[in-house]
């Protein structure tokens, strides 16, 4: 999504991520953006008049994939724009806390900072601003869920919490994932017992699929892949992958594989997500953004799965088969397949604390089990107004593969 920081505002690209609770841009003088191309943009502190440094150094982000931010905290002016319909500015007397990192690369808001305890998320502004009433959100409206963007019954799972403390990340158990090839048999690729369960952590901000070694294996050779070393390519990439051409892995194709992916939690619901080969799939564009193509000009689909045999991660390649809802008032997240034949919309707001029981019919709740963090405090007044200008749409390179034969629902 787009969001504009400042005064004058400066649009930034964002990702929406479920695994992190820092809102984090790239300053203009980012060491990361002078080796690698930063295509979501920086932020020209030469140009922010309003920007004010909170705390100097304080910001100190690692991630799964060992990328790691150093930084300042900030606070700003924020603004939104919802599909080019509706803008608004959160304005505070103490801006939005962001982390501006310097060198590199929405969970609960308790992720520690090493000099400070973090202010109120982004999220948790919107509540204090009067923008949203409950801390909870879905693909992608914060505040409530759209029942005509998906199909079958919201199934809640309490999230997985560690050691007795309360929630702090989104952590499930993948029960299960069982790989269907048309015309082929079935097979099991995944399944916890209860000597061994496999958590993860559905994760927007992480593109790929992290599998146990095993399974890995297994998606690889059924994909019909081939290694980035064994294929003349139009761009050279330093470590290796895996890709097809784009046009062999289109989304409704008949002839595919599919996998059945079954999730749990802290009680005894559970999920279930069909996934299409098509959805592990995202083109292949070199360093400056360009589209890979093999010898005969066709682009490239790079496969989206890792291999780990510790913390699992359905990352997005995986979640955009389904709508997800995220609840933190409730420590719980709920899921359905995503419809996405929708041509219309049915925008439901949640109220705090009431979870979706109350906002959508066709709900298999969970009873509360655990324990979450409850709002952060502030001295910051949050105010909500409505801003004339729009922030820019974009749309990038990495999204799915083009369809080319029937959407199946």
């Amino acid at each position: 999504m787009n969001i504009s920081i400042g005064t004058p505002g400066q649009v930034q690209t964002m990702a929406i991520d479920t695994g992190s609770s820092n809102t984090i841009v790239l300053g203009s003088n980012a060491s990361f953006c002078e080796t690698s191309v930063c295509a979501g943009g920086t932020l020209n502190l030469s140009a922010a008049s309003t920007l004010e440094t909170i705390d100097s150094g304080a910001l100190q982000q690692s991630y799964v994939d060992h990328e790691y931010f150093e930084g300042d905290y900030f606070g700003d002016r924020v603004q939104m724009s919802m599909c080019k319909a509706l803008t608004f500015e959160i304005a505070s007397q103490q801006p939005v806390p962001c982390g501006l990192g310097y060198s590199s690369h929405m969970a609960w808001p308790g992720t520690k900072s090493k000099k400070v305890a973090l202010p109120p998320s982004f999220v948790e502004a919107l509540v204090q601003a009067g923008a949203i009433s409950s801390r909870l959100y879905s693909s992608i409206l914060f505040g409530g869920v759209d029942t005509a963007k998906y199909r079958g019954p919201l199934t809640t799972l309490n999230v997985v919490a560690e050691d007795e403390k309360p929630a702090g990340n989104f952590y499930l158990y993948l029960e299960s994932v069982t790989m269907r090839p048309h015309g082929g048999q079935n097979r099991t690729i995944v399944r916890s017992t209860k000597h061994r369960r496999y958590r993860t952590v559905p994760d927007t901000g992480t593109p790929s699929w992290y599998l146990p070694t095993s399974a890995y294996r297994k998606v690889i050779k059924q994909a019909g892949v081939t290694s980035t070393d064994d294929v003349p390519l139009s761009s050279v990439f330093e470590h290796r992958k895996y890709v097809r051409p784009c046009r062999d892995v289109a989304y409704g194709t008949a002839n595919t594989t599919r996998f059945d992916i079954t999730f749990s939690g802290n009680g005894t619901n559970t999920g279930t997500l069909n996934l299409e080969l098509a959805n592990l799939f995202t083109p292949l564009t070199s360093e400056h953004g360009s589209v890979v193509t093999d010898g005969d000009g066709q682009p490239m689909c790079w496969l989206r799965v890792v291999e780990s045999d510790e913390l699992m991660i359905t990352g997005s390649a995986v979640m955009r088969a389904g709508y997800f809802v995220f609840d933190l008032d409730n420590g719980q997240v709920s899921l359905a397949q995503a419809n996405l034949g929708a041509n219309s919309s049915n925008v439901v707001q949640v109220e705090a604390g009431t979870g979706l029981s109350k906002a959508a019919s066709d709900v298999r709740s969970e009873t509360k089990k655990i324990n979450v963090e409850g709002q952060m405090s502030a001295t910051a007044v949050y105010k909500l107004s409505t801003v004339t200008s729009n922030i820019d749409y974009g749309t990038g390179a990495k999204s799915h593969p083009a369809a080319t034969g029937a959407v199946s629902q």
